[in-house]
């Protein structure tokens, strides 16, 4: 798992993102439900998920996603946000949410 982690931070400014087009979202008690119409698995995403799936509609570099939050969120260091974005891409990733785009 670490080793998958490191990959992603090393290739973090080429790689891209992309939604799997089976996934689909809708806004609900403050929160983001998504569900994969392959497999039925509902999934609950909240505060910083909520807006990594977001911006993932508009940016799709690893990079720039930290980036972007970084802008946004100036009490939280550039690490912190790095390891959170890093460890929610790599669930997306296992969970078949969203793919890497070569």
């Amino acid at each position: 798992m670490k080793q998958v982690l490191y990959h992603i931070y090393i290739m973090g400014e080429k790689m891209k993102y992309i939604k799997n087009k089976d996934i689909v979202g809708n806004c609900e008690n403050g929160g983001y439900v998504l569900l994969n119409m392959i497999n039925g698995n509902f999934y609950g995403l909240y505060d910083l998920a909520e807006e990594i799936w977001s911006i993932l509609d508009s940016e799709s570099q690893f990079e720039e996603i930290v980036k972007r939050l970084s802008n946004k969120y100036i009490d939280i260091s550039k690490s912190d946000i790095l390891n959170d974005v890093e460890t929610f891409m790599q669930e997306l990733l296992h969970e078949e949410l969203v793919f890497i785009d070569d």
